[in-house]
């Protein structure tokens, strides 16, 4: 049941926008206030969809029909109330300010009059919803791309089917008040209907004349809604609605239909928004033009954007959704589509989708625009339809996508040991948007991971779609079968789909190893790392920082997403580990257990480790171990005191060798000696004794300890990066990886640490870099037969891009010369100083793996580099490919090069051209973040950097956000 307690009644509610009808009358424009410009639009957005009929009845079905007509917001009276009451003093404004009241009054829109008549008294009902079924209907102009031409609100008429129970001493307290989450809905009719048991929830007509008016302006209702709804001060994102005489005609106990009418708006990549806008090619009927797609993003608190609703993990409900949308475009949602029929308005369609399992609000989806598809069947049986999209003329690039989809949810039905209760899954690759999201059977994704072309993306673009994808078709599991409980305990949904990606990318994929990639991971260029790419060394890199939280924080707006998905998959793989070393598949009966227990229901963090500990296959050892960290008072069996989720950081081990015994300690592990913490946790650790070759695994370890932390000193750095250099293992396809990256790593901690030093010492160290990573780089340059295996070769691909372009810009010749040569070929074409074709790549030709390394050695051309076209032709074609090249990866390895020049003119155009407008491919906030890294990798560089920044940081600031400063 939800409750809400110790309710207040509002004030009036105009304070908030007197400062907008002020600036108003000031002429400030939108930019000057967000709140000016969302209000002014959501009233003119209003009156256009009066003008486009979006109130037409006929065009619902009878379970959705509204009633009325969209009537004029209550609010504006009250604005204009405000504003003159406060304009003047004078005795003639004082008589307006009275006649102005006084038709607020008599026209029943006076919020004043609603509150006052609802304060003397109500009880709260509690209920809980059973289903939901919303209707949503969009516009031809809800897809213009020109932000100024579109329409930008959508009708929707949305239906709540629940349970309540009142105690006798509540119904005694006068009106009853139900209360829902609800943020910028504009109601213009509510209604409420009384079920009998015997009606099914789900799917069931309600007559029309058992409907009671709770609110509206229709035939035989005559109260506004601006009387019923009241905004909570307590809680801005809910509303109460008070029931009224209809409330005292309730039993005790039953079920009741609240059916909503009512205009949302769009908004910026939450709720139901607007993606970026894409092109259509031209065909026979149309010549070629932009739209974009309408589509949802509701965790975590976007569903009281779209619908009235209990916006919480735990309150779990049915969806059935419909949608009218113009006829041409393709409309999906969780469901699989059952029913498609013309509009009765010309020009468009409506399509019904099947109803969902029990599912969390959050996980509610709708997709809607032009898209092409590709269908395959999957399954252990074949039983589920699974289609991947992308907006028309990217859809060659949907094959990893459909390889690993199709895998991935193979894979997770065999190792679960769970069939999945949908149909039909849909992938889509949505224009522009921020990280991927799993909503049950419509999994939506940005397509800079999604798609892939294969001829200019590699090995790089091949991992990060399959992680993704593995990812989220894993919470169709975890998270979306099993949900988290609150928003603290996320490490249910995140940490089990960022430990369990792995395991499905080594089963889809083979070539990759899911050992090494769950290790670590990279980027050729400097791209920033997912919070769950590689989470053992991001997990413990982020963890060993001062004043991060721990994985379950006490509020979930404190919360890190590096340690509720990295470390919470690093957690898990420690004790799969663990059990796993005394019965093989202890962990995987656990997570079974989780599944078939607690299907359609919702776990804390707590409650995981406890499900996942009591494994019918956990040897009687590790169940006593299990019970050591558990209290058990009484028979509630709970995790408490938990340090691995209750306490940030993690613990470092220090193994004392004695005479006969080796003496074991523990404390919080900080990269700085004088950062440790007075005080540390007792984490425990579950200890088993093995033999350990010290002397063969200390590369390892160094490798270790570089990759995640850095060291605590540059001395200690210097020995580790000597030591992880000269290891013979460095060479093969795994020590580039796992050795290699993290010397590279240690390396550019360097550089950052010694930035203010003299010039001999930046030269020295440069010289140390080329010569510590010549081996690696010889390594590439002269491959081993190609009879690695396909792992090592695959993990050899990863790494020789980043291994090469450090030893080339740190003066190695070696690499430089290999890199440079490339570009040199008889098949390459002339470095000019203008582009005759700037849609055309110059590095077509070479391997993706390593085209980034050869730009980054062109740009900046140091010693070995024979170019004959100079620094400045090299940039000027690269800054065209960054502008116009038609491929999103070529674009973006064309840009990120440039940061390596070391020209501070080159450097300095490279930022302002990654703030100008017309490119085919906007630079994205965090790629101007790895920019400024690169360059701050030189004296040279970060002075650059740093005087483009106060020249520019307004302006990306107004583009970017201010959480750039961050990044």
């Amino acid at each position: 049941m939800f409750r809400a307690s110790n309710v207040r009644r509002l004030p009036e509610e105009t304070s908030v926008f007197l400062e907008e009808i002020e600036l108003a009358q000031r002429g400030e424009d939108d930019e000057s206030s967000g709140l000016l410009g969302n209000h002014t639009n959501a009233v003119e957005h209003t009156g256009r969809a009066r003008e486009h009929g979006q109130a037409d009845n006929d065009s619902y079905e009878s379970w959705l029909r509204p009633s009325g007509s969209l009537q004029p917001q209550p609010y504006v009276y009250v604005y204009q109330k405000k504003r003159l009451w406060l304009a003047s003093c004078t005795i003639a404004s004082a008589l307006f300010i009275i006649l102005v009241l006084w038709l607020t009054k008599t026209s029943g829109s006076s919020n004043t009059e609603a509150h006052s008549a609802q304060s003397a008294g109500g009880a709260l009902l509690d209920f809980q919803p059973q289903t939901y079924r919303l209707s949503v209907k969009l516009e031809p102009e809800n897809f213009l791309a020109n932000d100024a031409e579109a329409l930008h609100t959508f009708n929707a008429t949305s239906e709540l089917q629940l349970s309540f129970n009142q105690s006798s001493s509540a119904r005694r307290e006068g009106s009853l008040q139900v209360q829902l989450h609800s943020v910028d809905l504009q109601y213009h009719a509510i209604w409420m209907t009384l079920l009998p048991a015997e009606v099914p929830v789900a799917g069931q007509a309600i007559p029309e004349r058992e409907r009671h008016c709770v609110c509206g302006t229709a035939s035989g209702c005559n109260s506004p809604c601006s009387r019923t709804v009241i905004r909570l001060p307590e809680d801005a994102d809910r509303v109460g609605i008070n029931l009224g005489a209809l409330g005292n005609s309730l039993p005790e106990a039953g079920r009741m239909l609240l059916k909503f009418e009512y205009t949302a708006s769009f908004f910026l990549n939450s709720g139901l928004y607007r993606s970026k806008p894409y092109t259509i090619p031209a065909n026979a009927e149309e010549p070629e033009h932009q739209s974009v797609l309408l589509v949802t993003q509701l965790e975590k608190l976007g569903a009281r954007h779209v619908l009235p609703c209990v916006d919480e993990p735990a309150a779990k409900a049915h969806f059935e959704v419909q949608i009218e949308a113009p006829q041409g475009m393709t409309a999906l949602s969780n469901g699989a589509a059952k029913i498609f029929s013309p509009s009765r308005r010309e020009g468009m369609q409506t399509v019904a989708f099947a109803s969902t399992p029990v599912m969390s609000p959050y996980l509610l989806a709708i997709c809607v625009g032009h898209l092409v598809g590709r269908s395959e069947a999957a399954g252990d049986q074949g039983h589920l339809n699974v289609t991947v999209w992308s907006v028309p003329g990217l859809e060659g690039q949907l094959h990893t996508a459909q390889l690993a989809a199709t895998g991935a949810l193979s894979f997770y039905e065999t190792w679960t040991g769970v069939q999945q209760p949908l149909s039909k899954f849909d992938l889509v690759a949505v224009p522009g948007k921020g990280g991927a999201m799993e909503n049950w059977g419509l999994l939506l994704f940005d397509d800079e991971r999604f798609l892939v072309n294969t001829s200019t993306e590699g090995a790089y673009g091949l991992w990060r779609a399959a992680d993704v994808v593995c990812h989220e078709v894993a919470h169709q599991w975890f998270g979306n079968l099993v949900t988290t409980a609150t928003w603290e305990d996320l490490t249910v949904n995140e940490g089990m789909a960022s430990f369990m990606e792995y395991k499905c990318v080594e089963a889809v994929f083979p070539e990759m190893s899911a050992s090494a990639l769950f290790q670590l991971a990279t980027s050729p260029q400097g791209q920033p790392i997912g919070s769950h790419e590689g989470p053992v060394t991001k997990a413990l890199s982020e963890a060993q920082r001062p004043g991060i939280p721990a994985l379950r924080p006490d509020d979930w707006t404190t919360g890190n997403s590096v340690i509720t998905y990295s470390f919470g998959a690093a957690l898990l793989g420690m004790l799969e580990t663990y059990w796993d070393a005394s019965a093989a598949g202890t962990f995987q009966a656990g997570v079974r257990s989780l599944l078939s227990q607690h299907a359609y229901g919702a776990v804390s963090a707590a409650e995981l480790l406890t499900i996942l500990g009591s494994s019918p296959s956990m040897p009687a050892a590790w169940a006593a171990v299990m019970r050591s960290w558990l209290i058990i008072p009484g028979s509630d069996v709970k995790l408490l005191n938990q340090p691995w989720l209750t306490a940030p950081g993690h613990p470092l081990i220090t193994a004392t060798p004695g005479a006969s015994q080796i003496q074991l300690t523990q404390n919080r592990f900080v990269a700085w000696s004088d950062d440790t913490p007075a005080a540390s946790p007792v984490w425990p650790i579950p200890v088993q004794s093995a033999s350990l070759s010290l002397q063969a695994s200390k590369e390892w370890l160094d490798a270790f300890e570089l990759g995640f932390a850095g060291a605590a000193t540059p001395l200690r750095a210097l020995e580790a990066v000597q030591a992880v250099a000269s290891c013979p293992a460095g060479t093969t396809g795994a020590g580039q990886y796992l050795l290699g990256l993290p010397a590279l790593a240690g390396l550019q901690s360097l550089q950052h640490m010694l930035l203010d030093a003299d010039d001999s010492c930046q030269e020295a160290l440069a010289n140390f870099t080329a010569a510590a990573l010549s081996n690696a780089t010889l390594a590439v340059i002269d491959p081993a037969p190609a009879t690695m295996h396909p792992q090592a070769i695959f993990l050899s691909r990863l790494a020789k891009g980043p291994l090469l372009q450090a030893a080339a810009i740190n003066n190695n010749a070696d690499a430089s010369s290999f890199l440079c040569n490339f570009l040199e070929a008889p098949n390459a074409p002339t470095w000019n100083s203008t582009s005759s074709a700037p849609h055309t790549s110059p590095g077509d030709h070479i391997d993706p793996d390593i085209r980034g390394a050869v730009y980054a050695a062109a740009v900046s051309q140091p010693p070995g580099c024979m170019l004959q076209a100079g620094p400045n032709a090299v940039a000027n074609q690269l800054s065209d490919v960054a502008r116009y090249d038609t491929d999103l990866a070529e674009a973006q390895r064309a840009m990120l090069a440039l940061s390596f020049a070391s020209s501070p003119a080159i450097l300095k155009g490279s930022l302002t051209l990654a703030l100008q407008p017309g490119a085919k491919h906007p630079l994205k906030r965090d790629l101007l973040g790895a920019m400024l890294r690169s360059m701050g990798r030189s004296r040279t560089g970060a002075q650059t950097a740093w005087e483009w920044w106060r020249e520019s940081w307004q302006q990306v600031v107004d583009l970017h956000g201010v959480s750039l400063l961050l990044s």
